[in-house]
């Protein structure tokens, strides 16, 4: 859980222009690479701006940094209507939301 003692952010331009933050709610460390987890229910005019930011953070920090780094946003919807024991579970369900490096241009 991304909380107060891992304080993981990125900053990103707000619709109104703004500098902002963002604090996605996990980071998992996988044997494939880390992945940044964001859970959502509703989705306000932020959302987009912040998915767009995370998705170019990934693909600078597994270049630059040689660790893997992919984003996946899990809808509440999917997660209260499916049942999932593993993360690799989540992953492999929810591929299509799966942000990696190789995929994006």
């Amino acid at each position: 859980k991304n909380n107060r003692y891992v304080h993981f952010q990125v900053e990103y331009l707000s619709y109104k222009g703004g500098m902002r933050y963002y604090y996605p709610d996990f980071i998992v460390r996988t044997r494939d690479g880390m992945f940044v987890v964001e859970t959502k229910g509703l989705e306000d005019l932020e959302v987009a701006r912040k998915d767009e930011r995370i998705i170019q953070w990934c693909k600078d920090a597994s270049r630059i940094g040689g660790q893997h780094w992919r984003y996946l946003k899990v809808l509440e919807e999917d997660f209260k209507r499916y049942s999932f024991n593993e993360f690799e579970d989540v992953v492999n369900f929810l591929g299509r939301d799966i942000r990696t490096p190789a995929t994006l241009s």
